[in-house]
């Protein structure tokens, strides 16, 4: 899987495949070859299938083992909203 960073945003890519491998099988879909990481609601974003998701909710998904829904935050730890590191981030 490759990705087009346009934001700059930090993230550890092997994370990320992960996580998107883990909520297109939620979906039912299969994963895309490549993504484009973008700006979205002032935060990084991608699109699976046609629905924009925000990185740092995707790899919270991840992290926890579990889909959930609006009601549950993800924090950035340092306040940095385009830092989606997995040791600052906090659901």
């Amino acid at each position: 899987m490759t990705f087009e960073n346009s934001c700059n945003c930090i993230v550890d890519y092997k994370v990320l495949e992960k996580a998107i491998i883990d909520e297109c099988h939620r979906r039912g879909i299969e994963p895309k070859d490549n993504y484009k990481i973008y700006r979205y609601r002032g935060y990084a974003g991608i699109s699976i299938k046609h629905d924009k998701v925000s990185v740092h909710r995707i790899i919270g998904k991840y992290m926890v083992g579990y889909d959930f829904g609006s009601e549950i935050h993800v924090h950035h730890i340092d306040g940095n909203k385009f830092n989606n590191s997995v040791a600052n981030l906090q659901v």
